[in-house]
């Protein structure tokens, strides 16, 4: 299920694939100016959300809010999917969000206490750093080749791995700062793309 909408501050583009125990949200956003969206999506206590480009701001709960920047994500914890983003400027970004079913919530309890904190809908103070390896098992969603009759086992037991990982880390970290100003987080984008031009395009000897 995807579609695909135009206004005068951006394009978004939604794909939606859903499995037994697991609802999965992608957004490929391209803003033009800033602005706020708001979406509701199906009613969840857990989702696992990943800002893999770009960088948005997050409303979790009325006047609690959350800047993802580029490669991070949380597990936020609460009863309903309602969420809000802002963009503060002209940016293109590229979002996931995985939605647990309370069945599967359960049968991660089993196996796994998902921590709750009264405080806050989030795992934790910081988001964390997509590392190399969550990269690894987050393109086996992204960019699956299974058959039709192993996606639902496949997708799901991706989606374990990624919980185990971020709950029963040995070695808390990295995280994101938690504080990141505007013209830090510009600099740092600036920086990224520098590296990948180099990258990409190798200078001669001379």
């Amino acid at each position: 299920e995807s579609f695909r909408a135009i206004a005068p501050s951006g394009e978004l583009n939604y794909e939606n694939r859903k499995v037994p125990l697991v609802d999965l949200h992608f957004f490929h956003i391209r803003m033009k100016s800033p602005d706020l969206l708001r979406f509701n999506l199906v009613s969840s206590s857990s989702t696992l959300l990943f800002n893999l480009v770009g960088s948005c701001i997050v409303e979790i709960r009325p006047g609690q809010t959350r800047a993802f920047h580029e490669r991070s994500c949380n597990l936020i914890n609460r009863a309903n999917n309602e969420f809000s983003l802002r963009f503060r400027e002209k940016m293109t970004s590229l979002l996931l969000l995985i939605c647990l079913s309370k069945e599967f919530a359960l049968t991660l309890e089993e196996e796994i206490a998902i921590p709750r904190n009264e405080s806050s809908a989030l795992l934790t103070a910081k988001n964390y750093i997509i590392i190399p390896d969550m990269l690894d098992l987050l393109s086996e969603i992204l960019f699956h080749d299974c058959s039709p009759e192993g996606e639902d086992f496949i997708v799901e037991e991706v989606v374990r791995a990624l919980l185990l990982w971020m709950i029963d880390k040995k070695e808390r970290g990295p995280f994101q700062p938690l504080y990141t100003y505007k013209a830090d987080e510009g600099w740092f984008r600036e920086m990224k793309n520098r590296l990948l031009e180099v990258k990409n395009k190798p200078q001669s000897f001379q």
